[in-house]
């Protein structure tokens, strides 16, 4: 989470919607995700962050080195704003997005900053020029 903010501040930009640590994000941990220990360690020493804009959500969390992501607009219902009528218009606004998400792994914490720039921005997956890792079992098989 430290090293973004250092990465936007250093490209002049400011953080792209609502920033919350949130520990620990099941979702991105893809097996094997190590032992207990580490898992519990990192809870603390590099925790996983959500970016909420105004109609998608990015999540992220370094995981045996790997900057992992899940990125999607934001659920419907899930936001108390979403039920209390105080904004219709960003209501209608995450209904008018596509039913999309993509989940995957990045090279650094710069291609991090850039995707999450972009997605947020509105920016559709197909156009962002960011490598992106898929996940898959064959990645954690030992040679």
């Amino acid at each position: 989470m430290d090293e973004f903010k250092i990465e936007l501040q250093t490209r002049g930009v400011s953080m792209p919607g609502e920033l919350l640590e949130c520990g620990l994000f099941e979702d991105l941990m893809w097996s094997p995700c190590g032992d207990s220990d580490y898992v519990i360690s990192h809870h603390t020493m590099d925790p996983a962050f959500t970016i909420t804009a105004y109609t998608r959500w990015v999540a992220l969390a370094r995981i045996l080195d790997e900057i992992r992501f899940y990125a999607a607009p934001i659920p419907e219902g899930a936001p108390s704003w979403w039920w209390s009528g105080e904004d219709p218009d960003r209501v209608a606004a995450v209904r008018a997005e596509a039913d999309e998400y993509e989940i995957a792994i990045f090279n650094s914490v710069s291609e991090a900053v850039t995707f999450t720039l972009s997605y947020l921005a509105g920016a559709p997956f197909g156009a962002i020029e960011v490598v992106r890792i898929a996940p898959s079992a064959s990645r954690y098989q030992k040679s």
